[in-house]
């Protein structure tokens, strides 16, 4: 269900949705150490976005002294008169005067690609280093009616600006002809907007980029200002370079999960690893961009799992047909399922209780619990620091959280949760909002518990699901 290549891991996502088909472009670490040396654009296919199926490899690496010898890095990939074109970061690493260029390919049947003789057709003009010129995305201009190409950069000079990342443009008629135009967006606050994304939703212009995390900027036009919404990260550091299927009703987000080295939750973060699970892009009252689990990934996951049964080890807890409800007025009340299947789906909702003397500070679920509940996983939803967070749980101590989300949660209002648990993989669902990433590598199984700390939450009823 969820897309993870035959061989080598997969790295940052060039989405493309075409005739009910969403084709996914990926950068492939080959080996466990070899990062984006010598990756080639692969490629797999799906109709639904749960059954995917693997295809040849799209573009390979040029032969030495070629300027895509070194590999094939981020771009995107665009249909006009029947022909399809990808622009791709051409690498070179040995090539001292353009190590990164924008190259070009064409394809009638997006299986079988072309090189476009004349590559590199974009390399940095003179105000542009030449080691940050790459992820071109390319997009048709809705007034304008020519093509822009968004390409990250960055600026040479004021030398003194230790972040002098910017977002530059070209522009083409015809997706042959390309002239440089300003930079449309020069923060002085990054190093370089990798892997950029735009679109237009609701009244406003998105731009997606990475810089450690995904995040996003919005604007009434193409040429800024590009403001921060409240919630300015699609995910916390583990999504990474998330794009968008952009369809003609939806936009739905990809990324890739890290690895870590050795599969231990110990070991370091790697370039590449597991396709995310796709999040629709969704547009509040107030015209903000919020994420959510795609529908038909919860539509896959909808076979019931055997309902646990509960038992309370700590704090006070009552329990109905359709609600569980727990109080500690200072320490943790805890209530223990007898079971639970390795992967699953849980949904359910919590509403805070404020109650005389009684105030939540903190509550969430506890995962994958060793038999003696001391080991496991935590996912706590902390409403005074508007967050969710994961972190190892353990008998001694807290540990900092790996994995956290800003979130915009209203004490008043019940907050939803849907949690996908598929593997080593964990993406958690919070009030159609946000979703937040993470590994879990050490513990494969166990049983699960919910949790209230310093305070009171009803939860409903948690359903189980069983990953298809």
């Amino acid at each position: 269900m969820r897309f993870i290549p035959l061989r080598g891991f997969m790295g940052d996502p060039v989405p493309f949705w075409w005739d009910g088909a969403y084709h996914l472009f990926y950068l492939r670490r080959l080996t466990e150490e070899s990062a984006t040396d010598g990756c080639p654009w692969s490629h797999a296919v799906s109709r639904d976005l749960v059954h995917w199926e693997e295809l040849p490899d799209a573009i390979p690496p040029g032969p030495e002294g070629a300027p895509d010898c070194g590999g094939v890095w981020t771009g995107s990939v665009i249909e006009r008169e029947g022909i399809f074109h990808a622009y791709y970061t051409g690498h070179a690493p040995e090539h001292a005067e353009r190590p990164q260029t924008v190259c070009h390919a064409t394809s009638r049947d997006l299986i079988v690609w072309e090189k476009d003789p004349a590559n590199p057709i974009l390399r940095p003009p003179a105000a542009y280093e030449i080691t940050d010129w790459r992820d071109p995305f390319v997009f048709r201009h809705p007034e304008q009616g020519c093509y822009w190409m968004a390409v990250t950069s960055r600026l040479r000079e004021p030398a003194c600006a230790p972040r002098r990342g910017c977002l530059t443009v070209a522009n083409s008629p015809d997706l042959e002809r390309w002239e440089v135009q300003e930079p449309i967006w020069t923060p002085f606050s990054v190093h370089a907007p990798e892997c950029p994304d735009l679109w237009q939703q609701g009244e406003a212009w998105r731009l997606l980029f990475s810089n450690g995390t995904t995040q996003l900027r919005q604007s009434p036009a193409l040429t800024g200002p590009w403001t921060t919404p409240p919630v300015t990260h699609t995910d916390g550091r583990w999504l990474y370079a998330a794009k968008c299927f952009h369809t003609p009703e939806r936009h739905l987000l990809v990324g890739w999960i890290p690895s870590r080295k050795g599969n231990r939750d110990d070991g370091a973060m790697q370039w590449g690893g597991t396709l995310s699970l796709p999040r629709e892009a969704v547009t509040g009252s107030t015209g903000e961009l919020a994420w959510r689990i795609a529908p038909e990934i919860a539509a896959a996951w909808s076979r019931p799992a055997a309902e646990p049964n509960w038992t309370a080890a700590s704090g006070t807890w009552e329990q109905s047909e359709t609600h569980l409800s727990g109080a500690s007025r200072d320490g943790l009340a805890l209530l223990l399922a007898d079971a639970a299947p390795p992967s699953y789906r849980l949904n359910t909702t919590i509403t805070l209780e404020d109650q005389p003397h009684l105030r939540n500070t903190s509550c969430g679920v506890l995962l994958r619990l060793g038999a003696d509940g001391g080991s496991g996983y935590c996912i706590a939803l902390e409403p005074d620091e508007q967050r969710i967070v994961c972190r190892k749980w353990q008998r001694w101590g807290d540990p900092e959280p790996y994995a956290v989300q800003a979130l915009r949660l209203d004490r008043r209002a019940p907050i939803s949760l849907d949690l996908y648990l598929d593997g080593s993989c964990l993406e958690v669902g919070v009030q159609g909002q946000a979703v937040l990433s993470a590994r879990c590598y050490d513990h494969t199984e166990g049983s699960l518990a919910l949790w209230v700390q310093d305070g009171a939450a009803q939860f409903r009823k948690p359903h189980l699901f069983r990953a298809p």
